[in-house]
């Protein structure tokens, strides 16, 4: 009788210890969107990997063991080691606590944490305010005042959340309010259209309204570019052969339409559009610079080198994929993209196991990797909404038990 009451007790403590986390979790995305730099997410991410590890060591035991976080952790911790003295110490040390968000993996997939439900529901709040906030600030277009408009805008130049204004690419000037977390709508636009094409309901396709406006509204050419290509290939990968025959003439109207207006177009992509100039200028410094032991081991985390780019000496570029080479060379930088799109685990003979799922979920894999992709060339996948991308796809490809 008294085993049975001790049980329970514990049964209810750990039933009340996955409700906090699941909590914080929830926070933490909440934050890591919201409001990226600022330090409530810091003291958040601490909360919930303490109790994260209070979780892990009262279950004693783990029912899925994922080995990527520790293997990530030790070769970020061999960089930095390699970097050392020529390095950007705290961008590096930051980088290298940042792999430590990982570990909470362990705790998603004991608690079973839906983060793609609740990534989605942030981000569609998240969406909804970048929409009424550029409102506010481009009301000169319409005549009724937004209100708190004011105070969000100000609170928003003040933290340094993002860019506010117009963008100009020849004669096309779009308004733009850019958060620094925008990158990661790619991944609930990409979601919520899959679910409007399988299942055409009002409520799905004003769901992806929503997120794609604020993608629009972010001004980014990247994440503009990448939700397009999403869009028709999760479309063309969901329709039979005649609905495919009518969107390859679709695209050949609008390649006709992009070659009528090639002013923009040129303007877009040119090399000495500012942003463009600036990853130029990266990119001839890094082939300057570029020698036998950078390209074979690597400089080290957050190794230092002049960017003509920015025309100073820098850690850390725009473009992610050369600044990965950089710092772990092409070897180096394989293994660490295969290492996020291939999680192992431990079996029960302590054996490593591959866990592919690419047949089961081609749609998760795809948008996936469509944000890596997008990553070579902007820094946004190690920093905090990277890493909950990284926990998103991992979470899902754990949560088919039989392991292919």
């Amino acid at each position: 009788m008294a085993k049975t009451k001790n049980k329970n007790l514990m049964n209810i403590k750990n039933i009340s210890l996955e409700n906090i986390v699941a909590f914080l979790l929830t926070i933490y995305i909440f934050f890591s969107i919201f409001l990226p730099p600022l330090f409530p997410k810091k003291v958040i991410f601490i909360l919930v990997l303490t109790i994260s590890l209070i979780y892990v060591y009262l279950k004693k035991k783990l029912s899925l063991v994922i080995i990527n976080p520790v293997i990530i952790f030790l070769f970020f911790l061999f960089y930095y080691c390699v970097g050392y003295t020529v390095q950007d110490g705290p961008l590096a040390l930051q980088f290298l606590l940042l792999t430590v968000s990982l570990f909470i993996i362990f705790t998603v997939t004991e608690i079973r944490y839906d983060i793609e439900e609740n990534l989605q529901t942030v981000s569609i709040i998240f969406s909804l305010l970048v929409i009424y906030m550029s409102m506010g600030f481009f009301s000169n277009f319409i005549s009724i005042p937004i209100p708190f408009t004011d105070q969000l805008i100000a609170f928003f130049i003040d933290n340094k959340l993002g860019y506010i204004g117009f963008r100009a690419f020849g004669n096309f000037k779009p308004p733009m309010l850019h958060f620094i977390s925008s990158p990661i709508l790619l991944v609930p636009l990409l979601l919520l259209f899959d679910k409007l094409v399988r299942e055409t309901k009002l409520k799905n396709f004003i769901l992806f309204l929503i997120v794609l406006t604020a993608i629009l509204l972010s001004g980014s050419r990247g994440i503009v570019a990448f939700s397009l290509i999403g869009i028709m290939l999760i479309y063309f990968y969901r329709v039979g052969i005649k609905t495919k025959l009518s969107l390859i003439f679709i695209l050949a109207l609008a390649c006709a339409f992009i070659i009528t207006n090639l002013e923009t177009d040129f303007t877009l992509f040119s090399p000495t559009e500012k942003s463009n100039s600036v990853k130029v200028g990266h990119f001839i410094s890094f082939i300057e610079q570029l020698n036998v032991k950078q390209v074979i081991v690597g400089d080290g985390l957050a190794s230092l080198y002049y960017s003509v780019g920015f025309d100073k000496i820098t850690g850390q570029t725009e473009v992610f994929l050369l600044d990965s080479i950089r710092y772990f060379g092409i070897l180096g930088t394989l293994l660490f993209f295969l290492l996020l799109l291939i999680p192992m685990r431990l079996n029960n003979k302590n054996k490593i196991t591959l866990i592919r799922r690419y047949k089961q979920l081609p749609i998760l894999y795809l948008i996936f990797i469509l944000y890596l992709l997008m990553s070579f060339t902007n820094p946004i996948l190690l920093n905090s909404y990277g890493i909950l991308v990284i926990l998103w796809f991992w979470s899902k490809v754990l949560e088919i038990k039989e392991v292919v």
